[in-house]
Parts: structure tokens; C-alpha cells; sequence
């Protein structure tokens, strides 16, 4: 019998090793930063994303995690500096809910367990100001209350259908809270868990509210910059305030006079007896502003801006500080195949790395190790097995250092400090972003003379084709995408961006792609390289694709991530899913892909920050190449048009042609950015003759493809 259980074990072992090399895992926390507080007793910066809750000593720079390892979401959480005290709330693996009250003198976490909340599912919660009871909205239109020092549940409100929970407290002396409902809003008291009172409300499903501190008075502010004043004791409405500013976090000040409004890029004083500005507190440059906390007595901001990272701003003296950048944010962009089997990960890339990851997809093993110094890391040389990173204490040069090893290949110095940068990947060109005081420029240098080849302040993304020959950046302030040469940084052509939401090039740099997204329709418009000719554009609003996108010449195919737990490849040819690869062990959506060279191995790393790696032999499967044909560059004008366009077609030399599907009658089709065809008239006329005119008068303002055959031109109607 023994005997038979063993052979039994070493199957199940040999099936689950076999098993295992098809995918394999390795387990992480990274994700961006959601919420920001301070401790002044401390000195401790309060940092949350989806995962964890960390603690930043501002004067040593040493981060400290306190949430569980095993927190799968980190939903809310509250800091109390009468209590000293940081209450937080999150869901584990298990699907169960835990209330922690962290001590930060003693340093010690306290944990509830909520009962009865495995079987339901929760959307929005909050936590009293005093730490004493959470809130939690749920399904089936209820709302939950537990009792904090031991996770009882003290009230479940049931709701009628269409309920809104959005929950927010008096600030610092009250344990009140508000719900919408439709058009009526409702606050209840947690110490008597009883209704208040009632009042007809304005209805925004994405409004919210803040009370003042008058006991009487709740104000709603919708999306759309409008204040709404109630008394919430009478059910009166008490006035409308347009403050002209689509708002993200409002802050009252204690007399209930002035409130400090946080926009997209910039900080306002609005005064509420004057119904004006006060001033002006603070502009950015970019509108990424995330997060936001002001504390009035110390007259101190903290915000964090997802262009550069952590700034502290004092309001008396205008003081600046902009001491964190990146070093926390836990924003792993970038998974890299390296040689031999492994994985290069960054523990936290971009951030004050200390360590970092290797996995082997053989036999997926996951080693960590420390760096000799903390670094900033931006990038994996792959063909080189080296990474490029700044060490803080030399913020203007930039370290070239062996993946395994971790001993130092090179050191470039640079005149301003370094924000970012990447290398090409022959490593013969190198950009950089840099800061000289409150501006940014972007320059290409050659390597590793550092010659400058191309130097602007607009550029905001940046990348190399992978055969080093072109480079494309965005200039978001001008609604531009340039497309470059790397030898010389002449430019080869432009297009317009404003709805651009991802380029890149193909695998051989053929073609250049750019993602276009409007009111949710996506497609795909391709051009040819070097002078970006347009060839075609594919509608793939239906295929529920996300960024990142590749495309492999050899097999004329696209794969993308979708928005789940999965990839997928497209032909382009047949216009058709060929296939779909699931991560079958983890069901979490991808947040990046990436592609081995040899195209046998995808890795991606899920929104939790897991990496998993996976085999996808066969998921690209070699087509019939499009005939290679002569070329023929058609032309349009007038253009811009109003009334009609002409496309001029050259003659026909003897031997020729342009494609069997151009016999006879020429196929012409136009199509607008979405990919959707309009119908227009012309007279069909043999390629051998002349020009074609098509009457585009009734075309609505836009841009515009114009399909001739098989090659694609554009054109603007006025």
C-alpha cells in the first residue's frame, strides 16, 4: 500500500513540475500611490496604493511596510494625529475584510477581523475620524456599519434600488455621515446608527460631498466645478457657487470662509463669502495631479503628481519641495526576457530601488537580491544583460551595470540632473530627460561621445525602433507625434495625437502605429516608414484591447493584452482573432505584456504586481506574404478640401501593376479615424487614365482615409 502511494506521489509531483513549466509565477506588491497623509509628530509620510499602506521617515528616506503581506486589496484608510494613530482597511486573498489600527510610537498593529463579509461584495468604504467604526457600501443597495474594536456588525441599512454611497464624515468632531440616493441624500448618525434627516439633492452619480463645519450646512460638488450648499437639518437649498474648475479634492478651512480647490495641474483659494478667487496657489506644468492632503495650521500641501513624483509645498513661505521623485510610486513598468531563461524585474521601477528580481522560467525559481547601492532603475540593456540607473547621490550621471553581477560597466556624465532616460538597443544612442530648475528638456546624445543630436522642451514619451533607425516622442502641448531619424534627429513626418492613447513600430521597423481611442471606438492606423504614408486602418473597438500592442511583420499579426486575464494575436491580412492565451492559475487582469525575441515565451504582470511568465508556442503562426508590389505614391488635393478631392494616379509602365484587384475599375473607399466607412460618389475611371474626383461635400468636418486599391492617403475636410 505504501508502496502505491509513493508511485501515486510521484505522479502527482511529475504532473504538477509538467505543469508548472507552461506557467510560472513570482509574487510582488507594486502598484501606483492612491492617497497621501503626514504625520507631524512623526515625520512620517503616509503613502496607500491598491496594495499596501507604507510609512516614508522624510528625514532618513526609509520606507517602512505595514500592511499584511497577504493583502490582495488595500481598500481605505485614515490617519488620526489626536490618536497617533493610522486606521486602515483591506480585503485578503480569501475574500475576507481586516481592520488594522496601527500605533506609530510603539509601532504596533492591531487586527479585527469583519464578520460575515466573505459573501458580498463592497464598493465604497470609510472609516470615522475617531477610528471607531467603519462604513462600508455593499451590494443589493446596502450599507454596512462595524464596530472597530472588534468587527461586529452593528447595522446593515438597507437601501432602496439606486443608491450612490458615497460616505463622508464632519471633520474631526462628528460621526456623521451622508448617502445619496437618486435625488434625495440622507445623513445618519453612527453613535445612534439612526437617521438625521432627509433632503432633496441635485443628482450626480459622480458628485460628492463635504460638511461643513457649522453643524447644519453639506455641500455637494459635482464634476463639472459647481458647489451646491444644503441645510441638511431644514432640507433647504441654499445656493449654487460656479467656481469654473473641475475639481478632484476640495479642502474647508475651519471658519467655513475660504476653500482650497485641487484641479487637474494647479491649487486655488476660493473665497465663499466673496463668491471669487483668492489666488492662485500653485500651477504645474502637466495636469497629473493624483492625490492630494492640506493641513491648514501648518499651512502645508502634500501632493503627488504623476509626471515628478512627490511634492510637499508650504503656503507661507511658497516653498517648493519636490524630495521624492519617484522613489515610491512602485510603478513597474518595464518586465524584460533576458538571456538564459530569465526574468529581469525591478522591486518598485523608478523608485529608490534596493533590490531586485530574477526569474528563471525554467524551472521557476525566483531570486531577489540586494543592490550595492540603493539606485533609481530605468532600464534593462537585454542584449547587453546590463541595466541603466542614477544613484541619487549623483543625480547627473548615469550607471551602466551588469545584470548578474552587478558590477559597474559605465558611467555617463551629464550636465543637469537625470529624470529619466533610455538607450537604444545597439546602445549606440541615448535620450534623456533632465531638469534645469522648474524646466525639462529632452536630448539625444550619441554614445559614447555624448555628441547632442536633437535636443526640444515639448517631448513627453520617447522611443527607439527596435532596429535603432527612428525614434518617435509626443509633444502633448501641441497635439503632435514626430517621428525621427536616430542618425542625424531629422524629422521624417508628424501626425496629429489628440486622441492618440499608444504608438510604437513594428518588430522590423517597417511600419509605425498609432492607437487612436474616441467616445471608446479604438482603432489602429498604420503607417509606412520612413515618410509615413498611410497604408490602412483597423477598427478594433470589438476586440476589448488594451495597451501594450506588438506587431510581427513575419507573420502579419498583432497581439495585445485584453481586459482581463488574458492576451490575444489579430491577423492583419484577414482582419480576424487567430487566437487567445489565458493565465488559466491567476485570474487577474494584466497591467503589462511583454514578448520574448524568440516569441516563445509571453510575460505579464498583473495589476497586483504577480509576474507570470507563460509558453505561447503557436499562438503566431507564419501567413502568405502580401505580394510584394511596386509602389505608387498617390496624391490628393486640394488639401484641406471643402467641395471635392482629386487623387492623381501615375500612369502604368509596361510590366507593371498594382495589384490584381485592380483590374478594371478602380476600388476606392473612405473611411474617417474610427474606421468607419462613408459612402461617397465619384466616376470610376480606368487606373490608366488621369486623376479621380470624389465629391466629399457632404462628409462632416474631420479627418480622413481614402483607400485607393490597396494603398491608404489622407486627407482634412473643412
Amino acid at each position: 500500500m505504501k508502496t502505491i502511494l509513493l508511485i501515486l506521489f510521484v505522479i502527482l509531483f511529475i504532473h504538477i513540475a509538467e505543469a508548472n513549466t507552461d506557467e510560472c509565477y513570482s509574487y510582488a506588491q507594486n502598484k501606483p500611490i492612491k492617497k497621501v497623509a503626514y504625520s507631524f509628530k512623526e515625520n512620517l509620510l503616509i503613502l496607500q496604493n491598491d496594495n499596501n499602506l507604507r510609512l516614508l521617515d522624510t528625514a532618513t528616506k526609509y520606507v517602512t511596510v505595514i500592511s499584511p503581506i497577504d493583502t490582495k486589496v488595500l481598500n481605505y484608510f485614515d490617519y488620526s494625529e489626536n490618536l497617533n494613530e493610522v486606521a486602515y482597511l483591506i480585503q485578503k486573498y480569501d475574500r475576507s475584510y481586516e481592520y488594522h489600527l496601527y500605533n506609530l510610537p510603539n509601532q504596533k498593529d492591531k487586527r479585527i477581523i469583519l464578520e460575515k463579509t466573505q459573501e458580498k461584495e463592497y464598493f465604497d468604504f470609510a472609516i470615522s475620524f475617531d477610528h471607531r467604526f467603519i462604513i462600508m457600501s455593499g451590494d443589493k443597495n446596502h450599507i454596512y456599519i462595524f464596530r472597530g474594536n472588534d468587527g461586529k456588525l452593528l447595522k446593515d441599512f438597507d437601501m432602496e434600488s439606486g443608491l450612490w454611497a458615497y460616505s463622508f464624515f464632519l471633520e474631526k468632531n462628528s460621526n456623521k455621515y451622508i448617502a445619496t440616493q437618486d435625488k434625495h441624500s440622507y445623513v445618519y448618525d453612527l453613535e445612534k446608527l439612526s437617521l438625521i434627516s432627509s433632503f432633496k439633492s441635485l443628482s450626480y452619480p459622480d458628485a460628492k460631498y463635504f460638511f461643513f463645519n457649522d453643524d447644519s450646512t453639506v455641500c455637494q460638488y459635482d464634476p463639472f466645478g459647481n458647489l451646491h450648499l444644503y441645510n441638511y437639518i431644514t432640507g433647504s437649498y441654499i445656493e449654487y457657487i460656479f467656481v469654473n474648475l473641475s475639481t478632484a479634492h476640495i479642502f474647508l478651512s475651519k471658519n467655513d470662509s475660504l476653500i482650497l480647490i485641487q484641479g487637474d495641474k494647479q491649487f486655488d483659494f476660493y473665497n465663499l463669502k466673496k463668491k471669487e478667487y483668492v489666488r492662485n496657489v500653485l500651477n504645474m506644468k502637466y495636469n497629473f495631479i493624483k492625490t492630494s492632503e492640506f493641513y491648514e495650521e501648518e499651512n502645508m500641501l502634500f501632493f503627488f503628481h504623476y509626471v515628478s513624483g512627490f511634492y510637499s509645498y508650504n503656503l507661507k513661505t511658497n516653498n517648493l519641495k519636490n524630495d521624492y521623485y519617484y522613489d515610491l510610486t512602485d510603478i513597474n513598468q518595464d518586465i524584460y526576457f533576458l538571456k538564459d531563461n530569465e526574468l529581469f524585474d525591478v522591486l518598485g521601477n523608478m523608485k529608490l530601488s534596493k533590490s531586485v528580481r530574477l526569474l528563471n522560467y525554467s524551472n521557476c525559481n525566483s531570486d531577489t537580491y540586494t543592490l550595492s547601492i540603493p539606485l533609481k532603475i530605468y532600464q534593462v540593456l537585454s542584449d547587453f544583460n546590463e541595466y541603466a540607473a542614477i544613484d541619487t547621490s549623483k543625480p547627473k550621471t548615469i550607471f551602466l551595470y551588469d545584470v548578474n553581477s552587478n558590477d559597474k560597466k559605465a558611467e555617463y556624465d551629464l550636465k543637469d540632473t537625470v529624470k529619466n532616460l533610455r538607450f537604444s538597443n545597439d546602445k549606440k544612442y541615448l535620450y534623456v530627460f533632465t531638469q534645469k530648475g522648474n524646466e525639462w528638456d529632452h536630448i539625444l546624445y550619441s554614445v559614447p561621445d555624448l555628441n547632442i543630436i536633437y535636443e526640444t522642451t515639448n517631448s513627453w514619451g520617447f522611443y527607439f525602433s527596435d532596429n535603432t533607425e527612428y525614434f518617435f516622442s509626443f509633444d502633448y502641448p501641441n497635439s503632435r507625434i514626430y517621428v525621427n531619424r536616430c542618425s542625424d534627429g531629422s524629422n521624417l513626418f508628424e501626425i496629429e495625437c489628440n486622441y492618440s492613447y499608444g504608438s510604437f513600430f513594428s518588430d522590423k521597423s517597417t511600419y509605425f502605429y498609432n492607437v487612436i481611442n474616441i467616445d471608446k471606438n479604438s482603432s489602429i492606423v498604420s503607417y509606412k516608414m520612413p515618410y509615413g504614408s498611410v497604408l490602412d486602418t483597423i477598427n478594433i473597438a470589438d476586440l476589448n484591447l488594451e495597451w501594450p500592442f506588438f506587431v510581427y511583420e513575419d507573420y502579419n499579426q498583432l497581439i495585445g493584452k485584453t481586459k482581463r486575464n488574458s492576451f490575444l494575436s489579430y491577423d492583419l491580412l484577414e482582419n480576424k482573432i487567430t487566437k487567445e492565451i489565458f493565465f488559466e492559475n491567476y485570474p487577474i487582469n494584466i497591467n503589462e505584456l511583454t514578448i520574448s525575441k524568440d516569441k516563445r515565451f509571453a510575460a505579464a504582470e498583473f495589476q497586483d504586481g504577480t509576474i507570470g511568465i507563460k509558453k505561447i508556442n503557436g499562438i503566431l503562426s507564419v501567413k502568405n506574404q502580401k505580394e510584394q508590389l511596386v509602389e505608387y505614391y498617390f496624391s490628393i488635393s486640394p488639401n484641406p478640401a471643402t467641395d471635392y478631392i482629386e487623387i492623381s494616379i501615375p500612369p502604368l509602365e509596361q510590366g507593371e501593376h498594382h495589384s490584381a484587384m485592380f483590374t478594371g475599375a478602380v476600388s476606392v473607399k473612405v473611411y474617417d479615424v474610427l474606421g468607419v466607412e462613408h459612402p461617397v460618389s465619384f466616376a470610376a475611371t480606368p487606373l490608366s487614365e488621369g486623376n479621380l474626383r470624389l465629391d466629399v461635400s457632404s462628409l462632416p468636418a474631420g479627418v480622413y482615409f481614402v483607400r485607393v486599391g490597396g494603398q491608404v492617403l489622407q486627407f482634412v475636410k473643412m
